[in-house]
């Protein structure tokens, strides 16, 4: 009888833990499917939110694969809020493009510091916060954002990329 208890004490417990896991990848996002904005998408988004966006593609001419670059700095107490948008050629490029924007961000990492990392089909995100900066970067497709901002506004930077739903 005590064998046959544990056994289903056994099954109740696993059970449950995969609920768990589940229920923790749908909050955090994993497995959600995000679609690339274009680049005027994100200018009309960025604006409605009151930055001022350049357009920043003659400062990438010599990379082929860099078919837009739009980009806006927002002073802020304490430092600046700067967010680069990329439409690149290619998925391949793209990706490539997010892997190289991963590691220098790596590079960054002193001290105390906490990172983040989700990726599925449609779209790889890496988030780094140390010292007094955090950094997003983050692949939609064949779009990227690059973006730094004071930790003190980190709430202001991920409102900005959600409200482009990324």
């Amino acid at each position: 009888m005590v064998k046959k208890h544990l056994r289903v004490s056994v099954y109740k417990v696993m059970a449950v833990s995969m609920a768990l896991v589940v229920l923790i990848g749908m909050l955090t996002g994993c497995g959600r499917e995000v679609e690339p904005v274009t680049a005027a998408d994100f200018q009309s988004k960025m604006e409605e939110l009151g930055y001022q966006v350049e357009d920043g593609t003659e400062h990438y001419a010599q990379f082929d694969h860099v078919e837009k670059c739009l980009a806006f700095v927002s002073e802020l107490e304490g430092g600046k809020m700067n967010v680069q948008f990329f439409e690149i050629n290619t998925k391949e490029n793209a990706t490539g493009m997010f892997i190289n924007n991963k590691e220098e961000t790596i590079k960054k990492k002193s001290g105390v510091s906490s990172e983040s990392s989700s990726s599925n089909n449609s779209y790889s995100e890496y988030k780094l916060t140390t010292g007094d900066t955090y950094y997003i970067v983050e692949q939609v497709g064949t779009t990227l954002i690059v973006a730094r901002c004071p930790k003190a506004f980190k709430e202001k930077l991920d409102e900005v990329i959600t409200a482009i739903n990324y």
